[in-house]
């Protein structure tokens, strides 16, 4: 090669070293700010009730590390508020691997949607079970829960609910109403419970007044006879108006123990504008009435 072929190779060779190591570092940065992918839940919710929770669901970080995580008072997100809200865990139990926990809006205010986190830690204080908010089940999402009102979650685990010592139930997202809705309410009637193979069934009669605008959110607590909660059933109805009175059917999918009852069925319109995660359609007039 003559002389001035080496000179342009020698000229052009470092300006290519230096543009690759450029773009490796824009590269490596770039990855370090995306962090780790979130995981997704592998088991959607079944008709008209959610009996399932997938611990895939949940953050990546340790949810005991973050003083947070103890039921109470936490930091209210997704409002305009910035002001302190409190959820209380009332009770907690189950069945099998099926951790049940009724919490409490102990706030003054009505919750229109919060996404929850749950926690189950063994008697060392280690993560036994950890289920998170998720679209495809009902397990961890709160909707149109009125101040002083219960609700129920649940949380799939990995081993049994005889080893759970200590349950931790937080909001990681929440808004509340700026003003409280137009009155609106559920009463609930003609409560049973079957224990079916393989399955437990609750039926109840719902009946709306006021302005309740098309889904309902529709649980049944059920406890043993010294009032230990053994699980709940969480379900999403719809096309109610005032004055509908409908029956519903709740599933949990799971056999309950002998002498389980039905505490109480809890129901609460979903608040206009939050998602209910049911098919937007009705059945006929004859059943909706």
């Amino acid at each position: 090669m003559n002389g001035l072929g080496v000179s342009k190779h020698r000229q052009v060779w470092p300006a290519v070293l230096v543009a690759i190591i450029v773009l490796a570092g824009v590269l490596g940065a770039f990855l370090m700010t995306r962090g780790p992918l979130p995981a997704g839940d592998a088991h959607p919710g079944a008709g008209v009730s959610s009996p399932t929770s997938d611990p895939a669901s949940a953050p990546t970080s340790d949810p005991t590390s973050d003083p947070s995580s103890t039921p109470g008072r936490t930091t209210e997100t997704g409002t305009s508020h910035g002001a302190l809200a409190a959820l209380e865990v009332v009770r907690w139990g189950g069945h099998g691997d099926q951790l049940a926990v009724e919490v409490l809006n102990a706030s003054d205010r009505t919750v229109l949607r919060a996404e929850l986190q749950v926690v189950a830690l063994d008697a060392r204080g280690g993560p036994v079970g950890v289920a998170s908010a998720h679209p495809a089940t009902t397990c961890c999402t709160v909707l149109g829960l009125p101040p002083g009102a219960s609700y129920g979650v649940f949380a799939d685990l990995d081993v049994p609910v005889e080893d759970v010592a200590q349950v931790r139930v937080r909001y990681l997202q929440v808004r509340f109403a700026d003003t409280e809705p137009t009155p609106a309410r559920l009463t609930v009637s003609e409560t049973r419970l079957r224990r079916l193979p393989g399955d437990t069934e609750v039926r109840a009669v719902l009946r709306a007044t006021g302005d309740v605008r098309g889904f309902v959110v529709g649980q049944a607590l059920l406890e043993d006879a010294t009032g230990r909660l053994v699980g709940v059933i969480s379900g999403r109805f719809y096309c109610f108006a005032d004055r509908s009175r409908r029956s519903v059917r709740m599933q949990l999918l799971r056999p309950v123990p002998a002498g389980t009852r039905v505490d109480r069925v809890l129901a609460y319109p979903i608040p206009a504008g939050e998602t209910a995660g049911v098919p937007d359609r009705c059945p006929s007039d004859q059943e909706t009435r």
